[in-house]
């Protein structure tokens, strides 16, 4: 029986425990996943955060010892995720600390271990195994680590802002639920936690609009502009063919988290869950192989482009910025055959996909065709000859069935 197996025979009698003093009283939470690409309906994820009796043993209440130093931690938080319509909820963390003084801090970061889990589980499928230990350590440097089925922040009296706490976190679990890609010379060999904490704060900031989790906000638009756009953007711009894809320094493993971005974006979360699930090598320069066998199981019914993410633009003459008479899109196309259509207060009259003309459709859209079994990423580039300036609103690819 393992300690999961241990854990769940003794959550009754857990929760049930008389309701403790006010510094240790349990505290119950959820996460409102308000993405649209999930589910048509608002769905709600709770947790229940429980401290553990002083004398609670190790084997029910996580251990008192961390793995690496030995180092008592007296003080625990377990972590418990009820999925709706299970009874039982499922123990996934405890957050360990040494003295009561971080124990508003423990309360935090516990509370960002259960968004984290739900977001893996709802966007990609995938959480630990086993339930994960969370040592709040006051030696070293700050920063964090992933050790075994642990992740150590360490020096966690200094303060940091509230978005490098969510980052660190962020990054540490992420070395625990995707895969390892590398390995790089720097900033450190495998890719899995800078792509991670990208995705998850993505999808918990903007996506669903939870700024609040560690209390003091934290801005999505600011941790977009910073961390998502300009590494999605520079991909775009030099394309999957680019040299940088080899490099494995920083700058190619930016490019890497660039590339998935990108079709985290345009592809939707199920998409991007199948590419992960079908990295079988860590190899960045292989990912294409994972992107295409993705691309074969039929999981994008459409997807859409931004229409003011452009690798190429051409301004229509005036003081709208925003009108264009041409412009061009790197995307990813999957096998098959497509509509295009585009939406907008000027729509173009010509598109082009890697330079040949697109067959134009009675409807005023078009139709793109992909060869079996491979999908390309491709430049798509519309123009308005003749007709007004673009102002598009919608670039849209959908499947056709018939």
């Amino acid at each position: 029986m393992n300690r999961r197996d241990i854990l769940h025979a003794a959550i009754l009698n857990t929760l049930a425990r008389p309701t403790a003093a006010p510094e240790q009283a349990e505290s119950r939470g959820e996460l409102v996943l308000k993405d649209a690409r999930l589910s048509s309906r608002v769905m709600r994820r709770e947790w229940e955060l429980v401290p553990a009796p002083p004398n609670g043993v190790p084997l029910v209440f996580g251990p008192l010892r961390d793995p690496k130093r030995n180092e008592l931690y007296p003080h625990r938080i377990q972590v418990f995720c009820a999925a709706p319509g299970v009874a039982r909820p499922e123990p996934r963390f405890t957050v360990h600390s040494l003295t009561e003084e971080d124990a508003e801090l423990a309360g935090r970061v516990a509370r960002v271990c259960a968004a984290l889990h739900w977001l893996g589980a709802e966007y990609l499928g995938k959480w630990p195994e086993n339930p994960v230990d969370v040592w709040l350590s006051r030696s070293g440097q700050a920063g964090g680590e992933a050790f075994g089925e642990s992740i150590y922040l360490f020096a966690v009296q200094e303060p940091r802002a509230p978005a490098e706490w969510l980052r660190e976190i962020a990054h540490e679990y992420s070395h625990l639920v995707l895969p390892p890609v590398g390995r790089f010379e720097s900033p450190e060999p495998w890719a899995n936690g800078y792509l991670g904490e990208r995705l998850f704060l993505k999808w918990l900031l903007q996506d669903n609009g939870r700024e609040d989790l560690w209390g003091p906000r934290v801005q999505a638009g600011a941790f977009v502009a910073t961390q998502i756009t300009p590494h999605r953007e520079r991909f775009r711009e030099l394309g999957p063919g680019s040299e940088t894809a080899a490099r494995v320094d920083e700058e190619g493993m930016l490019f890497y988290i660039g590339q998935m971005l990108a079709l985290e974006e345009s592809h939707g979360p199920a998409y991007l869950s199948s590419v992960i699930s079908r990295v079988e090598t860590p190899r960045p320069q292989n990912l294409g192989l994972a992107i295409q066998a993705a691309a074969r199981d039929g999981l994008i019914p459409f997807f859409d482009l931004l229409p003011e993410a452009t690798i190429y633009s051409q301004s229509a003459p005036g003081p709208d910025s925003a009108s264009y008479r041409k412009a061009a899109y790197r995307m990813y196309l999957p096998p098959g055959e497509w509509d295009l259509t585009c939406q907008g207060d000027g729509v173009p009259d010509a598109a082009t996909l890697e330079g040949s003309a697109l067959q134009r459709r009675p409807d005023g859209g078009w139709t793109a065709r992909q060869a079996p079994p491979l999908g390309i990423w491709s430049v798509l580039t519309l123009g308005s000859e003749t007709g007004p300036p673009m102002r598009l609103q919608r670039i849209r690819f959908t499947r056709r069935t018939s």
